[in-house]
């Protein structure tokens, strides 16, 4: 089944697989339909009896062993589509549940009392309006923060990167010394065997070059900085809206 689904990102359905939104203009995955006679009642006549021969038999075999081959693969394609259609509606749904949290985290800016005229230099509206610009200012600020430690994270990741590619050279030069130091000393073994010397001893004195060495052995691994767990959110167009309200400076027509 995995191989399957994976199969499918190169295929006109790989938008099931993609980490964009899925657009209104993509329809779900359609079941394939098959047209059949409607099933007849059973008669009640009892079915004539009658001998066959192999040849039929085996005719007869055949072909309920092809409607049968037919039937399951019909029933594995409208499964195989089913589970297409399980993405596509799992996928929507989390697109709109990220719309209805996002809409629901946006603040109702209007100040809204009994209904009534207000005038903007009322104590009590200048006041709450203070609250809201003061309330937008700071939502602005640590939207900016949030933004900036991001960029810094990306800054890290990409320092992060370069130092373990960095990390990888060495040690495959550390493994590549150590493997000529065992052939080296493999050789040096096989010589003073020829020589005559106990290999019990020569070993004692010189012995094999372990990978866990200091100069041979892989350099530790580099902490992967975390990503940031707030996400930044940009909710454009936010302004004040006072209903109500007179200006008392103005005059009337």
């Amino acid at each position: 089944m995995r191989l399957a689904l994976a199969q499918l990102k190169d295929t006109s359905a790989g938008y099931l697989f993609s980490q964009s939104p899925i657009k209104s203009s993509l329809p779900p995955p359609v079941i394939p339909t098959i047209e059949f006679s409607p099933m007849k009642p059973s008669g009640s006549k009892p079915a004539q009896k009658r001998q066959f021969t192999r040849e039929e038999v085996d005719e007869l075999l055949m072909e309920k062993e092809a409607k049968a081959n037919f039937w399951k693969g019909t029933a594995m394609q409208q499964q195989a589509v089913l589970v297409m259609q399980g993405l596509y509606t799992g996928r929507v749904r989390k697109q709109l549940q990220a719309k209805e949290v996002k809409q629901g985290k946006k603040t109702n800016l209007k100040v809204t009392r009994d209904g009534l005229g207000r005038v903007l230099t009322m104590p009590e509206l200048m006041e709450e309006t203070a609250a809201i610009e003061q309330a937008q200012e700071q939502a602005t600020r640590e939207k900016d923060e949030r933004r900036q430690a991001r960029a810094d994270h990306a800054a890290r990741l990409e320092d992060w990167k370069a130092k373990m590619d960095e990390r990888d050279v060495k040690n495959e030069k550390h493994k590549q010394s150590w493997v000529d130091a065992v052939n080296k000393w493999t050789e040096a073994r096989s010589n003073a065997k020829a020589a005559g010397h106990k290999l019990k001893d020569w070993d004692a004195k010189n012995p094999k070059p372990k990978r866990k060495a200091p100069e041979f052995c892989d350099l530790p691994k580099i902490p992967k900085p975390k990503a940031a767990s707030t996400q930044v959110e940009d909710n454009e167009c936010e302004h004040i809206a006072i209903e109500g309200i007179i200006d008392s400076e103005s005059d009337e027509d």
